[in-house]
């Protein structure tokens, strides 16, 4: 397996740094370059099972393709929410678009059991996302990303395996995309603001209660997943 010594992983992670597409929003989230780097160092600590230098910068470089939001409820779904992320690094495209498709299903009816929209047992995420846009509890971003993977036929063909998935040619931006549909989703259902330390919630009914009223249960992810 390899593993740089100490030099070598700041050098890379200092290169990465460069390459991606998005640095504007993450060094103004982050505030600060090296907190980025560090970011970067640590994550390439953690993963050791690297075959080779050109593997680490594939995955380090997959990571940073996607944002993603560094805190989420403590819910069912997430597990399988962080998941989505690791496939994509590890490069399991495929892998990634079905569980994308269905962690967002599990949100959709999420959001509607808990502002207490009837809806049943096996109804159709679209049909659920319906109801949502009607009673006007998601934004626009929100329920145009969910339209995007909810795509009826795209996530039937895939759901059923169907043989029309072999028209899908470029899976690495298939994933990608439905990566960053899934992240401005979370936005919306576990959206928050920051202010001295304290977390504010802009749905508290998203958010179960901790020991006591003044407490929430959130999963803190790592800045790159």
């Amino acid at each position: 397996m390899y593993k740089p010594d100490p030099d070598t992983k700041y050098k890379i992670a200092n290169e990465l740094f460069e390459e991606y597409d998005n640095i504007d929003e993450r060094y103004h989230r982050y505030n600060c370059r090296e907190n980025v780097i560090l970011t970067i160092a640590a994550l390439i600590d953690v993963n050791k099972n690297f075959s080779s230098e050109d593997e680490l910068r594939e995955q380090i470089k997959r990571c940073l393709e996607v944002d993603h939001n560094p805190i989420i409820g403590s819910q069912y779904f997430s597990a399988f929410s962080l998941e989505c992320f690791q496939t994509y690094r590890a490069g399991l495209f495929r892998a990634c678009v079905m569980l994308t498709q269905s962690v967002c299903e599990g949100l959709i009816r999420f959001v509607a059991i808990r502002n207490q929209i009837q809806i049943k047992k096996r109804e159709k995420s679209l049909s659920i996302l319906k109801k949502l846009i009607c009673q006007k509890l998601i934004t626009d971003e929100a329920e145009e990303a969910a339209k995007a993977i909810l795509n009826e036929s795209d996530r039937n063909e895939l759901h059923h395996m169907n043989p029309e998935i072999s028209k899908i040619e470029d899976w690495h931006q298939h994933a990608k995309q439905h990566l960053r549909n899934l992240t401005t989703i979370e936005y919306w259902v576990f959206g928050y603001n920051l202010k001295e330390g304290v977390l504010y919630p802009h749905y508290p009914q998203h958010w179960d209660s901790g020991d006591d009223e003044n407490t929430i249960i959130g999963d803190l992810r790592s800045a790159i997943p």
